[in-house]
């Protein structure tokens, strides 16, 4: 019942070094995109409303939360949230145990074990069926135990749907590390993206509960993803950024580093893939590097003299929006974000 058997089913045995079949790749891409709504459902919106429950960060309430789920986990003590630092694989010096992290071991035993203490332990705890009403779906589509098993009214089994999602991350992280990717620079971002969902849902976990439902010429009950979410709406988030906006300050447009500013290192494989990304752009007649921090550079002084001199904000132009950065900073952007 656990997401590792379900994985197993779904895409089969491959050995190492195998290309990934035209069905894996689409299955590894609806998972990508599956992740990604997930997260967008929940980061979305966070100034619509707010909760009564001091400790539910993604809920507004808690009517559609298991009973044993409230009781248990929805207490001052137990619901208090904490506060930590995300780690960026690529700054060495903000987390010393960093290079030691689980996720930067290469696929194989290590990484499958962090990866099962998370989301394989294939545990399960049970619901009523007033649970599954409240939860959106009907009970007597869904597997359960007997009613004389000892375990009152809960009898229909359910996990946390974190533990799936972490899941997915293992099998994207393992199976594209299993096929070949030519380009270095595709291969870095793609698992700065994966590092980047693990590590944002590792720290936003949800309440959210799936279930269990016989399906033809299954013999084990089949898990079903399918929750009842209470999103937050992303509007909000871009009319915020809307009326926020300062992209057109050339100031902020332009800022360089200062004198006295903290530069961080980066681990040498990521300097190597930038030289060769910028290289690669250098080829292409764009200032890349050392030069185009120059002309970064004369473009701050000349915006920071227009201040001083005229008091009022310079404005960077449409064309000037749409040109330099999107050459260069913006391109870059775009490949290591």
């Amino acid at each position: 019942m656990d997401d590792v058997s379900e994985d197993a089913t779904l895409s089969g045995h491959r050995s190492v070094g195998e290309k990934p079949t035209r069905f894996q790749r689409r299955y590894l891409l609806a998972a990508i995109l599956n992740i990604g709504v997930m997260i967008a459902c929940s980061v979305g919106g966070y100034v619509v409303g707010r909760s009564s429950h001091n400790g539910m960060w993604n809920f507004d309430s808690v009517d559609i939360v298991p009973s044993a789920v409230r009781e248990a986990l929805l207490q001052p003590e137990t619901a208090k949230s904490f506060t930590r630092f995300t780690m960026a694989p690529f700054v060495r010096d903000e987390g010393p145990d960093l290079a030691d992290h689980p996720w930067l071991n290469p696929p194989g035993p290590q990484q499958d074990r962090f990866f099962q203490s998370l989301a394989g332990h294939g545990k399960v705890f049970l619901v009523s069926a007033q649970d599954m009403r409240r939860m959106g779906k009907d009970p007597s589509k869904y597997a359960r135990i007997g009613e004389d098993w000892g375990y009152g009214d809960k009898i229909y089994p359910a996990r946390f749907d974190h533990t799936h999602q972490l899941h997915c991350i293992h099998a994207l992280l393992r199976d594209t590390n299993s096929s070949t990717m030519e380009d270095p620079l595709i291969r870095r971002h793609f698992d700065h993206c994966l590092w980047a969902i693990y590590d944002y849902i590792s720290c936003h976990v949800t309440l959210d509960v799936y279930n269990f439902m016989w399906v033809q010429d299954t013999p084990r009950p089949w898990p079903d993803h399918a929750s009842q979410r209470r999103c937050r709406a992303t509007d909000p988030l871009d009319e915020f950024y809307n009326a926020n906006d300062v992209s057109t300050d050339e100031r902020i447009r332009y800022l360089v580093p200062q004198d006295g500013d903290y530069v961080h290192p980066i681990s040498a494989e990521h300097k190597g893939l930038n030289d060769i990304f910028m290289a690669e752009q250098a080829q292409l007649g764009e200032l890349m590097g050392n030069d185009w921090l120059r002309e970064r550079r004369k473009r701050f002084d000349e915006a920071m003299v227009e201040w001083r001199r005229t008091g009022k904000i310079p404005r960077a132009t449409e064309d000037e929006k749409g040109k330099v950065d999107s050459e260069a900073v913006d391109h870059t952007i775009a490949r290591w974000a």
